[in-house]
């Protein structure tokens, strides 16, 4: 009888490790799903200047003749190639924006960080005859420029509001079920 009873307990933990490392893998594919998706929507609303981000006022070359590289542009929308992300499996967590993985992301963090807070630019006499020698002319009696504060992460957040946990919970719920999901 005792044989029985333990060869019973046996099974039942083996069931119940399995079910464990079943649902440890599909919460893992739920958030690291959920995270490649949002570095996806963030970095492409980013570079079409989705994001409801005001668009930066550029200097303007004298001659009164508008070029295309004249046009206001999308702000920040250079640094899309910036927002990575990174998956921890064992803590079951994510993190997804300008992380600075590697040096080619680096500078693009440090933008996207001073951009958060906004800072200002100051025109070194050197920095004005280089704009001066391209045809932008600056005032005398300007010194410096205010660049305003832009949350990059904090907008795509802002944009997809609840729509991230919905999808970590259905993704959850299907894998469990047995469902491929593909990582788009």
């Amino acid at each position: 009888m005792l044989k029985m009873a333990i060869k019973t307990t046996m099974k039942a933990a083996k069931i119940m490790k399995d079910e464990r490392v079943r649902i440890n893998k599909a919460m893992n594919v739920a958030i690291s799903t959920e995270a490649f998706r949002l570095r996806k929507v963030g970095a492409y609303d980013l570079k079409m200047g989705q994001l409801g981000l005001a668009p930066k006022a550029i200097l303007r070359k004298k001659g009164g003749k508008k070029t295309r590289k004249s046009k206001p542009k999308a702000p920040l929308r250079g640094l899309f190639k910036g927002i990575i992300c990174k998956i921890d499996r064992k803590n079951l967590t994510a993190e997804v924006g300008f992380l600075a993985a590697s040096a080619g992301t680096a500078w693009q963090a440090k933008i996207a960080e001073k951009s958060i807070k906004g800072y200002r630019i100051t025109y070194t006499p050197d920095m004005i005859k280089r704009l001066h020698n391209r045809g932008i002319h600056i005032r005398k009696d300007t010194h410096s420029t205010l660049v305003p504060a832009r949350d990059i992460m904090g907008a795509v957040l802002a944009k997809t509001q609840n729509e991230s946990v919905r999808n970590i919970k259905d993704n959850f719920a299907r894998k469990l079920r047995g469902e491929w999901i593909q990582k788009e």
